[in-house]
């Protein structure tokens, strides 16, 4: 492509499009995180059989699986733990077939580790809003809808982004589910021991952490 012309389509060298994310995450206050990310795929190309993904080091993978329930072989960069430098932030999957430009497949994601959730200050930690999760390594350029579950302990108050709904206890744990209202270029999430406040800006309630 004209490099003079690339801004048109920052997305053009691609293999696939994710349209949307369905992550269920469980958070624990000694900065421990484990999910499973579904990950819708529009696949851009033909004929390739792997596929390329972002994911922090210390996100260690259990499984990946297709959309049939199928194990899909994988590899993953050596994890970085607190290094000054890194292995890289990869995961390439093994597809059982090569890609057709136009299909669509969900494949769906099992990690988990540490160093990724950073405590700040007393009771609080926050989660950048890349690298906990697969993306394509261009996800500033791209968009994508989210749709979150977080189990978090019930002591503190969790935050993500998109709109809160949803919200239950279970036991020692709340669960709160959070939908993008439209489609984003990442999400994070942060908890801790926040105080909410409510103000009304017209007609508008709004809450502030």
């Amino acid at each position: 492509q004209n490099p003079f012309t690339v801004w048109k389509d920052p997305l053009v060298r691609q293999d696939f499009d994710i349209p949307g994310y369905q992550i269920d995450a469980t958070v624990a206050d000694n900065a421990e995180l484990h999910a499973t990310a579904r990950v819708s795929l529009k696949y851009r190309a033909d004929h390739e059989r792997v596929l390329s993904f972002t994911l922090d080091s210390n996100m260690r993978l259990d499984s990946v699986k297709d959309s049939k329930g199928n194990a899909l072989p994988f590899f993953q960069a050596r994890e970085s733990k607190d290094r000054p430098f890194s292995y890289g932030e990869y995961v390439a999957v093994v597809l059982p077939a090569a890609t057709h430009a136009g299909d669509s497949e969900t494949i769906e994601f099992h990690y988990g580790g540490k160093r990724v959730i950073r405590k700040l200050g007393a009771g609080n930690f926050f989660c950048r809003s890349f690298g906990w999760y697969p993306s394509n390594g261009d996800s500033f350029a791209a968009r994508s809808n989210f749709e979150m579950n977080f189990k978090s302990p019930k002591k503190y108050t969790l935050v993500a982004t998109g709109s809160k709904t949803g919200e239950t206890i279970d036991g020692n744990q709340v669960i709160t589910t959070w939908k993008s209202d439209i489609p984003q270029a990442v999400a994070g999430f942060a908890f801790g021991e926040y105080k909410i406040v409510t103000e009304k800006v017209g007609n508008i309630e709004l809450q502030i952490y």
